[in-house]
């Protein structure tokens, strides 16, 4: 094929396409189903399916339109044409002479990465999320805190089914003058997503700081805030030496700031 020809339905059978300027110019294949200018053009790369009565399987589609441009690998955008990719492999080896692939990661058909050629669904990499959630202060009757708040922010992240929460908490008031029961425990409602009940730990705990905010009892100086399995909220005991543990009540709660981080496993 030289330059400036067209090749209309051709076939090449054992035959290597080799397309070299003789020089240092790169060169370009273009694959496109319309004119430049065109409201959409797309080019496509695709492999023969196993069956003939099926259509080819989709490598590579390039797709431009006025807002973007994009690369598809493995599946088409609005096309019915193609077959979509089952699985999507990634290998390297050890030397640029070895010709033995070696499996690093797999995008599987059920969801998430694989890696090192692991093809169990269990051990994918299913999410990866980060965002905000709204702590929000409560009594053990869900009696939401009704003062003002000079900091009420959350931020998490998610990796598969693991999440950390973090959570800034500046109660401009004492939580039992406004809305919460004195005498009952306080917990931290709004969490993005609920705790798995796992039959492992008996709860999921974190660590508290800049708990000027509480007014502790004789005998207690830590705060310690847990979440357990099943739960959607954030319970906040205290602890101390030779004491018991117990919940922080809406008293004890006097108002100022908390900063709050929690792991757990979501559902």
């Amino acid at each position: 094929m030289t330059q400036a020809r067209d090749v209309a339905d051709g076939k090449f059978t054992n035959t290597t396409l080799t397309i070299d300027s003789g020089s240092d110019n790169a060169n370009t294949l273009l694959l496109s189903d319309g004119a430049a200018d065109a409201n959409i053009v797309d080019g496509f790369v695709t492999s023969r399916h196993h069956s003939s009565s099926e259509e080819p399987v989709l490598m590579i589609q390039g797709r431009s339109t006025s807002s973007e441009n994009i690369v598809l690998i493995g599946g088409t955008h609005n096309n019915s044409t193609y077959n979509t990719a089952t699985s999507i492999k990634f290998f390297t080896a050890s030397g640029y002479t070895n010709t033995t692939p070696v499996e690093r990661m797999r995008v599987l058909s059920g969801g998430g990465l694989t890696f090192n050629g692991d093809t169990a669904a269990a051990n994918a990499l299913d999410d990866y999320e980060e965002g905000t959630w709204t702590p929000d202060l409560q009594d053990a009757g869900q009696d939401s805190y009704t003062g003002a708040y000079a900091a009420q922010l959350g931020k998490y992240t998610k990796v598969g089914n693991m999440v950390t929460v973090w959570a800034q908490i500046n109660a401009s008031n004492t939580l039992n003058t406004h809305g919460c029961t004195g005498s009952e425990s306080v917990r931290v409602a709004g969490l993005p997503f609920t705790a798995l009940n796992d039959s492992g730990a008996a709860s999921y705990t974190g660590s508290a700081t800049n708990i000027n905010s509480i007014n502790f009892p004789s005998g207690y100086t830590m705060l310690s805030p847990s979440i357990g399995k099943g739960g959607s909220h954030i319970n906040l005991k205290l602890a101390g030496d030779n004491v018991s543990d117990r919940s922080l009540t809406c008293t004890e709660y006097q108002s100022g700031e908390i900063f709050l981080c929690v792991n757990y496993r979501a559902t």
